[in-house]
């Protein structure tokens, strides 16, 4: 997370849960996961203001690199 964007919290949210979102996000896939549910999960993080996510999936081996302006691909 950039620390610019950390100094413009209000100093009282160092003592709860920061409103926040990552700058980068990493969605592993469990063999129970729906790869959809994870694709979509993964737009709401890039929505709310991540900047990379990753979504790995280590059964198939196949992993999928977006940043906020490109869709991912279920």
């Amino acid at each position: 997370m950039q620390k610019d964007r950390i100094k413009r919290l209000d100093p009282q949210a160092f003592s709860r849960f920061w409103p926040l979102c990552p700058d980068f996000v990493a969605e592993l896939r469990r063999p129970t996961d729906r790869i959809r549910l994870l694709a979509k999960k993964m737009e709401e993080w890039l929505s709310n203001g991540a900047q990379l996510g990753w979504l790995i999936d280590p059964e198939t081996r196949i992993g999928a690199r977006r940043g906020p302006c490109r869709r991912i691909r279920a």
